[in-house]
């Protein structure tokens, strides 16, 4: 049973892919999958739409129910509906909002959420929405704030479960798991005593004029003197004429006639018994004033007393650094238990930190090292901050240059020091990559890709160009990620999406002196972006069009899979069909029965008939591998580049590979044997080889020489080491 606390008719029939449920608030305790939204199309049968939520007691939050991108149904009456459990309890609900998806295509860009070791997801931001996914199954979304314009400009921040994400045109915005995939909060992130600027297209009278107050004890009238001194300037002597206005006008002209003063620009009067307040106006009003000090001149008797003090410190006006008028920050991390902001659309160069362990409390006026810090970066040219990096330092990555504060620790009251590092820039919408314990980032131009690394020897950072020889498969990217190696052994991998659908994959293990990039491709797809999960399980965001329809899809890439875009079906008895392949509509994939290769089938109604029936079965498109060196170069008295060459040998050490073929001198790759002839019938899965294979006897010449190692037959393989001979002519 159920019970109906809010119920919407939306006058016809509408199609709804997403309802978001704003604020919702019930005084009691928590209970687990207390609430649901329902669909009808007739006000009478009524149908679950997405998850049950948890409804929570103690707080206001925030819910998407939501179906699998691309789904929606149709239905004129829609309500939210509690567990009969909650009878008698009241829910309120600020707002209901319903979303459908358009025939346009959005921007897409990826990104992993990682709370623990055990507590990771791939998220994918789109128009107004991330989509949550868990091991490959779409666990939730979340409503986002975002266009699709603006998608690729989105910049983040995690800590814990909290997720911020910035853009200079939109409030930053905070997404806070509570509970699992599918229970998230999405709201605008509030910030307490955000810092008044001035800013030059603007005249302020919101300031605060300086106030400080001089107390006079135990002093003679008409002969005791004294003086003040404002800015390491002395006033003229100062006569005590009493407790009265005549003092008041003594201290007010000798304080006028302090050069840096000036007449008009304080006022002085009597406010307490002895006391004289001095108030700075005009010139010097709403603006920060130094507490000024003073000297007894006498004649006295000993016990005068003299004492300056600060009563209204003065502010020198302004409006927010950021706001809807002003614009917002750009990026943001966290950093030594601060929440730092930065590129400010109003104040691209500058740098703000919270207190300290209070993310979003950018209070400057409070007392001790834990306050907040504004810092503009200390340099002679403007730099518009584009990222910002936890790195050894804190690391700023601008349009044309790169910094770091050398200082190890953030604190109020100790004045950073921003080192200029070298001037590339970073790559807009690019985050900084984190691989085998190295910093990559994208220079300004989009051409490279180059490691962030401090040299001890000069104390400074160096931009160590990371495809110097592979320049030409980096070209604009559009995203990246890193997965971590698995074992010991295995190396981190960058696979980065360029802006014209092709990818380079970047290896990496420092401790084995190992770097390579090798392009990356997909058949009848153009990637947008990667995904780690947790740092081990790669998505890629690619384009395909399918049946005459492009659209996104998000598609994990599985290294044992033997085809692209595959499908693995394992039967106990024999099938002679496999379904399950709308995403290949009317494509030509290949086909692996029970461990043999069995030519290809076109996709129709998305499935594919069998040759034979089968029990283990792979389908999918035909991506060959292909590995291939550079122009051979050989030395052999001197350089013969260019010079005709052979090779004639080359040696593979290969481990559970079904076939392997070679080619050199400018032929055609032909298939190696690596079965003998009692083994030709039975299937290349039972009888993969593993051993050296030395081929020898290769014929031919050629001017520009390499060796191409890939398969004609496609089945698992591994090659462990290569290695070959040759000669010139």
């Amino acid at each position: 049973m159920s019970i109906a606390f809010l119920e919407i008719d939306l006058g016809a029939a509408t199609r709804v892919g997403l309802v978001d449920i704003v604020d919702i608030a019930s005084a009691g305790a928590d209970a687990s999958d207390g609430w649901w939204v329902e669909y009808s199309t007739d006000n009478s049968s009524w149908t679950q739409f997405a998850d049950k939520f948890d409804l929570l007691g103690s707080e206001t939050f925030t819910r998407r129910a939501s179906l699998a991108p691309g789904e929606d149904v149709t239905a004129r009456y829609w309500r939210l509906v509690a567990d009969d459990a909650l009878s008698g309890r009241t829910i309120a609900v600020d707002a209901v909002q319903m979303w459908q998806e358009s025939e346009e295509l959005s921007a897409a860009r990826g990104f992993g959420f990682s709370y623990s070791t055990e507590t990771d997801y791939a998220m994918v931001l789109t128009d107004r929405a991330i989509e949550v996914y868990d091991a490959g199954v779409h666990v939730g979304s979340v409503y986002s704030p975002y266009t699709s314009a603006q998608v690729a400009e989105v910049t983040r921040a995690q800590s814990l479960d909290t997720l911020l994400q910035f853009h200079e045109d939109v409030e930053p915005w905070r997404v806070f798991r509570q509970g699992d995939g599918s229970e998230w909060d999405s709201r605008a992130q509030s910030f307490d005593n955000v810092p008044q600027i001035r800013f030059s297209d603007a005249t302020y009278t919101n300031g605060t004029n300086e106030k400080q107050e001089v107390l006079l004890l135990k002093m003679t009238s008409g002969t005791d003197r004294f003086n003040l001194k404002y800015g390491g300037k002395v006033s003229a002597s100062i006569t005590y004429d009493g407790d009265n206005s005549t003092t008041a006008g003594n201290i007010e002209a000798a304080l006028e006639g302090i050069e840096d003063v000036g007449s008009g620009n304080v006022s002085v009067s009597r406010t307490a018994t002895n006391t004289f307040t001095v108030e700075f106006i005009n010139d010097l009003g709403q603006q920060p004033i130094a507490l000024m000090s003073y000297q007894f001149l006498g004649p006295g008797d000993g016990d005068e007393i003299i004492d300056v003090s600060r009563v209204v410190d003065g502010g020198s006006g302004g409006e927010p650094i950021m706001s809807a008028a002003r614009g917002w920050p750009s990026c943001g991390t966290f950093y030594q238990s601060r929440l730092a902001l930065a590129g400010f659309k109003g104040r691209k160069a500058t740098l703000a930190f919270s207190v300290l362990s209070d993310f979003f409390d950018l209070d400057l006026e409070l007392e001790g090292s834990d306050g907040g810090l504004l810092l503009p970066i200390d340099n002679d040219q403007m730099k518009a901050i584009r990222q910002v990096n936890p790195g050894n330092h804190f690391q700023i990555f601008t349009d044309d240059g790169e910094f770091w504060i050398s200082d190890r620790v953030i604190a109020k009251g100790q004045i950073p020091n921003f080192a200029l590092g070298p001037e590339r820039g970073i790559w807009p919408g690019l985050d900084v990559a984190q691989a085998d314990d190295n910093n990559f980032y994208v220079p300004a131009d989009g051409k490279s890709v180059r490691a962030f690394v401090f040299e001890e020897a000069s104390q400074r950072y160096r931009a160590l160009n990371a495809s110097r020889l592979s320049a030409h498969l980096i070209a604009s990217p559009t995203g990246w990620a890193t997965i971590r190696r698995d074992s010991s052994e295995g190396a981190d991998r960058v696979f980065l999406a360029n802006a014209d659908g092709s990818a380079a994959v970047y290896t990496l293990a420092t401790a084995e002196d190992f770097a390579a990039w090798v392009p990356w491709g997909t058949q009848g797809g153009e990637f947008v972006d990667f995904i780690a999960e947790g740092g081990r399980t790669l998505y890629a965001i690619v384009e395909r069009t399918v049946d005459g329809q492009t659209g996104l899809r998000l598609e994990i890439y599985d290294p044992a899979a033997l085809y692209d875009a595959h499908v693995a079906v394992s039967e106990d008895d024999p099938v002679s069909e496999v379904s399950g392949l709308d995403h290949l509509e009317g494509e030509t994939v290949e086909l692996w029965l029970d461990g043999r290769p069995y030519g290809s089938a076109a996709v129709a109604s998305g499935a594919v008939a069998l040759p034979v029936a089968a029990s283990e079965i792979e389908v999918g498109l035909n991506v060959a591998w292909r590995a291939e060196t550079m122009d051979l170069v050989m030395d052999v008295g001197g350089t013969t580049r260019g010079s005709k060459s052979r090779v004639h040998s080359v040696h593979l050490l290969l481990e559970d590979t079904g076939s392997i073929a070679v080619g050199a001198n400018g032929e055609e790759p032909r298939e190696i044997l690596l079965r003998s002839t009692a083994d030709a019938f039975k299937p290349l899965g039972d009888i993969l080889y593993t051993g050296p294979v030395e081929i020898d006897g290769l014929m031919g010449y050629a001017r520009e020489n390499s060796v191409v190692i890939t398969q004609t037959i496609r089945s698992p393989a591994t090659v462990r080491a290569f290695t070959m001979e040759g000669r010139t002519v």
